[in-house]
């Protein structure tokens, strides 16, 4: 019966609501105020001489059963299945879900935490071939590799200097590739640059960009991604960021290029643990 709260909140003044432990009290006040002018209609209406005495009673009454009606079905409607709901364990869903008797022919699977990869059903069929996958289960926490003996050493402003650089080279080869894009580019052109990116990444960051973040993770420990980026009023900016950071921390973790752009991934990731290191 949350409406009963929500529509005595917006009459009370301001003062009034601030002493109201929660919503659930609000909510009974307004039981207990509908249940009154129910009383208080039926005792008017016993006292009341002629008809034009018994139309404000009759009114009270009414009003007091029809909000009593609906409160009580919104309690059963909304209310109990919420509860139970409650009461449901939260199952992780699996990464894929193909037929009972399918065939499944997997290789290179590296997972982070507990997940079921693929589900199978009775009653139907299907197959797939799983290749180079990559999965990191809800709520979990996952480890990095130990610093180097080159990392321990460096201070904290010395180890932040150092992730500053390499995400600026990383932020200007992404630029290099954005300068290239043209709307005269076909999909073959567009899917070269792309590889071209990758492989200039793996080969001249990936290994530099992971010693980093294992000596950053030893000292701040995991960290987690919000759902939208800090201060970014722009919601799909918001969001994007957040789904490439969060692909930046899998490239870091698998040790290979995760998503649809890792080089910007890393650096957002990188400059956001980086943000929680001390001076």
């Amino acid at each position: 019966m949350a409406w009963f709260g929500t529509f005595i909140e917006s009459l009370l003044p301001n003062y009034v609501a601030a002493f109201l432990p929660s919503r659930e009290m609000v909510e009974t006040v307004a039981i207990l105020w509908l249940f009154l002018a129910f009383l208080v209609g039926r005792w008017c209406l016993r006292r009341a001489k002629g008809r034009r005495n018994v139309v404000l009673p009759i009114a009270m009454i009414a009003v007091s059963l029809l909000g009593l009606l609906v409160g009580t079905v919104w309690l059963v409607k909304i209310t109990v299945p919420t509860q139970l709901a409650a009461q449901t364990p939260d199952v992780s869903k699996p990464a894929f879900d193909i037929g009972g008797s399918g065939n499944v022919t997997a290789s290179n699977i590296k997972l982070c935490g507990e997940m079921t990869v693929v589900k199978t059903q009775p009653g139907s069929s299907g197959s797939m071939q799983l290749n180079d996958f990559t999965g990191i289960a809800s709520n979990t926490k996952c480890s990095f590799p130990p610093p180097t003996e080159a990392t321990k050493g460096l201070s904290n402003r010395e180890l932040k200097q150092r992730i500053a650089t390499l995400c600026e080279a990383l932020d200007a080869l992404q630029k290099g590739v954005d300068d290239q894009i043209s709307p005269r580019l076909n999909f073959e052109q567009r899917r070269a640059l792309d590889r071209h990116r990758e492989d200039v990444f793996k080969s001249h960051y990936l290994e530099q960009a992971m010693e980093l973040n294992n000596a950053l993770a030893a000292r701040v420990g995991w960290i987690d991604i919000p759902d939208l980026k800090p201060n970014e009023k722009n919601e799909i900016k918001a969001q994007s960021w957040s789904t490439l950071t969060r692909e930046g921390r899998a490239t870091m973790i698998f040790g290979k290029p995760r998503g649809l752009n890792p080089v910007i991934g890393v650096s957002n990731y990188l400059k956001f643990i980086a943000e929680k290191l001390p001076e």
